[in-house]
């Protein structure tokens, strides 16, 4: 189970989160694990911890891009 976790790296990532957090530049294409993916429509990260340049959808990217999630909980309002 994955809860409200970061979505992928490179493009995605604002200037500040690639050039500090490179743990954060990851791929999913290796997750073969079945996996439960979870999260909220809300999940914004605060402005002074800008992580990316997408908004809430990029915490779905583990679900979208690996081979392994199988279901996706997304909780609205949340």
């Amino acid at each position: 189970m994955l809860f409200a976790t970061a979505g992928q790296g490179g493009d995605s990532l604002t200037t500040f989160a690639a050039e500090n957090m490179p743990h954060l530049n990851v791929s999913f294409t290796h997750m073969t694990t079945p996996t439960l993916v979870i999260v909220g429509d809300q999940d914004y990260t605060l402005q002074k911890y800008q992580l990316t340049v997408r908004g809430p959808e990029w915490m779905s990217d583990p679900y979208f891009l690996s081979p392994g999630a199988e279901s996706l909980l997304t909780l609205f309002g949340a």
